[in-house]
């Protein structure tokens, strides 16, 4: 659903890009208003419908399986992006970059999203998040290596994704993206924010996990936690957070 949200970003997307240079994949949840009313619009995207119960996995593993590009950009329906974006991430993908975040900002200009690392329980969260994007912040005026990435907007490379098997169905909605990230980096990948590519989020506008008793973000990170806390994954990876 939410056709204001899927216009608004079609709209971004195809300013901001070569529309000859993409394959543009839209599975829209709850029927196919989006489609019927957006459709004549945007003539290049290919659109399907998710069935009830699709969780962010299966939702993003269904669209990739639509396309055949050598490089796969997830993008959430609550974004806007900016002109040039996507070169400048598809520049920094190169030698053992595999998976490529950008800089998201809250409407508000605060961050959403520069990077992902986890505190020392183990837990990921957000470097920098709610603090100004004023040019005082250091992290977010520079590109780096992170933990793991949101999968709101990430570019990663087909060899990686068909390396990893793409997303994991068990979680329905957050983690399964930073999980993806330590199973490329178990395969021998990193992760990479380019702080130069920025685009704003519109965050939990597309579906607020934190507030839907149907979908509770707990269980997303108790089956986080059972994978790569409890076992010696995380410790090959990162050298820390062994919890037997």
């Amino acid at each position: 659903g939410k056709l204001a949200l899927v216009r608004q970003c079609l709209r971004s997307l195809f300013a901001s890009h070569d529309p000859a240079d993409m394959e543009v994949v839209v599975i829209e949840g709850g029927g196919t208003q989006v489609q019927d009313t957006l459709g004549k619009d945007f003539p290049a995207v290919q659109w399907f419908a998710a069935e009830d119960g699709w969780g962010f996995s299966k939702i993003n593993n269904e669209a990739v399986g639509y396309t055949s590009a050598p490089n796969i950009l997830l993008l959430n329906n609550d974004t806007i992006l900016r002109k040039g974006f996507l070169e400048k991430m598809l520049a920094a993908m190169q030698n053992d970059i595999g998976i490529v975040g950008a800089k998201l900002l809250h409407l508000d200009g605060t961050i959403q999203h520069i990077g992902i690392v986890f505190d020392t329980d183990g837990v990921p969260g957000h470097v920098g998040y709610g603090i100004k994007d004023d040019g005082t912040y250091n992290p977010a005026m520079r590109s780096d290596y992170y933990d793991a990435v949101t999968f709101a907007c990430a570019l990663i490379r087909r060899d990686v994704w068909d390396a990893v098997g793409g997303l994991d169905e068990a979680y329905h909605f957050n983690y399964e993206d930073v999980d993806f990230c330590l199973k490329a980096r178990e395969k021998g990948y990193r992760c990479w924010v380019e702080s130069t590519a920025t685009i704003t989020h519109l965050e939990n506008k597309s579906f607020d996990v934190r507030s839907n008793k149907a979908n509770p973000l707990w269980p997303n990170l108790k089956i986080f936690r059972d994978k790569w806390l409890t076992t010696d994954r995380m410790a090959k990876i990162t050298g820390q957070w062994v919890r037997k």
